[in-house]
């Protein structure tokens, strides 16, 4: 498959998107096959955007009058203590699961007692990330 089939088939997909190709042809001709793909995503993008706008259209009624109080009483609170709690939900649960769970209750059904099979491992390989995040965005 070329460039130029590769070029052909995203048209069409954009052309489905927004209804014109000509901002797809001339990207193509531009940027070759990064352009294209640039046009794509901005078209998937724009896409995903204006569908939501149209759910938060269609549920503004139903959510606002529910969340509408949760809100205003989370405007009030100091906001580092949202981190600091999200911290502790992560660093709690690592040390729940690792310290407090039976190892043989949550690993019930493990034929492979290797080291890498232990959810006890997976648990904290998973949340380490999320707490990069939360660190990093402090």
């Amino acid at each position: 498959m070329t460039t130029l089939d590769v070029t052909a088939v995203l048209s069409s997909v954009v052309a489905q998107a927004k209804g014109d190709t000509s901002v797809l042809t001339e990207a193509a001709e531009k940027g070759g096959f990064f352009g294209t793909v640039v046009a794509v995503s901005n078209a998937i993008v724009e896409g995903w955007l204006a569908f939501l706008d149209w759910f938060g259209g269609v549920f503004e009624p139903v959510a606002k009058p529910v969340f509408l109080p949760v809100n205003r009483f989370l405007a009030t609170v100091y906001q580092p203590w949202a981190q600091i709690f999200a911290l502790a939900l992560f660093v709690g649960t690592m040390v729940w699961v690792c310290f407090f769970i039976k190892p043989e209750m949550l690993n019930s059904g493990r034929e492979n007692r290797a080291l890498w099979t232990d959810l006890r491992l997976w648990t904290i390989v998973s949340m380490v990330p999320h707490l990069f995040v939360y660190i990093y965005f402090m």
